[in-house]
């Protein structure tokens, strides 16, 4: 069921029923602020590819990607209330955003030009932006909109000058995505040597931690999958601002709504480095990880590093019913230092919390 709250309906807490022939539903809790904006996704899950188009209406997808300076629209709703009838189909073109709204696209303003209602179409909003040029281009290039001191789910859209390509370390390069396509089927996979380091907002109660893993996943992935995935594996482009919302304990950074078919590698890999080699368990069809160290301390599996570093090597022995055998070698020539602040922020109308992860 969708609806729309109308205009003047008051601001704070109520509850909602509905009506049905002679029954009425249970009331069920209902929270109501001037500005609660949305942005729709092209697999109706509030994740991944944000329903964003051309002048052309034509939509941003990874074989067609927007380019730098080019006139979008995201499709959106919840920017705010306005002064006429919601459903009539000659109500006014008008701009209603706040003093403080932005469209922030890998983290950086762009240029927003209209925020309204679509004639017509009424709960369906639209938001056209300019993407400036210092923008980082890529395949899953994060986008939020924040509004009144709320910010609004994340979604991605691809950035590129070539007009049907995108490319970035985290997704696929230019030469993968010739693999992609109607009638195609991409077969994937991904040997990772990851480090995370958190800073946690004080009121988690949760100590800032470091921790290393070691992950091999290997899976397939038709057009349709694609096209609504958050991407090959969930990961923004380098670089980029990520933003979580979540509210009590719900919250997996990893969650993909359109998640691929995972493919059997045979025996679980095993991971070999200059000081320490170590066996990558099966966590679960197509996917191997093991801890290498450090962690939150007080969980499960919270140990000293054992120091599995780069130059390290990959191999999955004899191979398995769907990934022959392979091998993979991961080399750095000098090591990486962390360089800039993690971003966070706090959601002030409703009072959930939303990390900014950059990358």
């Amino acid at each position: 069921m969708a609806a729309l709250l109308p205009s003047r309906t008051p601001t704070g807490t109520g509850t909602i029923t509905v009506p049905s022939n002679t029954q009425t539903s249970a009331a069920a809790p209902i929270t109501v602020s001037q500005t609660s904006f949305g942005i729709f996704t092209i697999g109706q899950s509030g994740m991944g590819p944000g329903a964003i188009t051309d002048a052309c209406c034509r939509r941003a997808l990874i074989r067609r990607p927007g380019r730098r300076d080019q006139v979008m629209s995201l499709w959106c709703t919840g920017p705010g209330t306005v002064d006429f009838h919601e459903r009539n189909p000659r109500a006014p073109v008008r701009d209603i955003r706040p003093a403080d709204f932005q469209v922030l696209v890998g983290g950086r303003p762009a240029r927003a030009d209209f925020a309204g209602r679509s004639p017509n179409w009424p709960g369906l909003d639209r938001v056209n932006f300019v993407v400036f040029r210092d923008v980082e281009e890529g395949c899953y290039v994060p986008v939020v909109v924040p509004a009144r001191g709320v910010m609004s789910n994340s979604v991605s859209r691809p950035v590129s000058q070539r007009p049907d390509r995108c490319s970035d370390p985290m997704s696929l390069s230019e030469a993968g995505c010739q693999f992609i396509g109607e009638g195609k089927q991409l077969r994937i996979g991904r040997i990772a040597l990851t480090r995370t380091e958190m800073q946690m907002p004080a009121v988690f109660g949760i100590p800032s931690c470091r921790s290393d893993e070691g992950t091999s996943t290997f899976a397939k992935c038709d057009f349709s999958k694609i096209l609504r995935s958050r991407g090959l594996w969930a990961a923004e482009p380098f670089g980029q601002c990520v933003v979580y919302s979540l509210s009590g304990q719900q919250f997996d950074p990893e969650m993909d709504p359109a998640a691929p078919v995972p493919l059997d590698p045979g025996p679980p890999p095993y991971l070999t480095g200059p000081r320490a080699s170590k066996r990558l368990p099966r966590r679960e069809p197509g996917d191997c990880q093991a801890s290498l160290g450090d962690g939150m301390p007080g969980t499960p599996g919270a140990a000293p590093s054992t120091s599995i570093r780069a130059p390290a090597a990959v191999n999955n022995g004899a191979g398995g019913a769907d990934v022959g055998q392979c091998e993979a070698t991961l080399t750095i020539s000098s090591p990486m230092s962390w360089t800039r602040p993690p971003w966070r922020t706090r959601s002030r109308a409703t009072g959930n919390h939303t990390a900014l992860e950059r990358r």
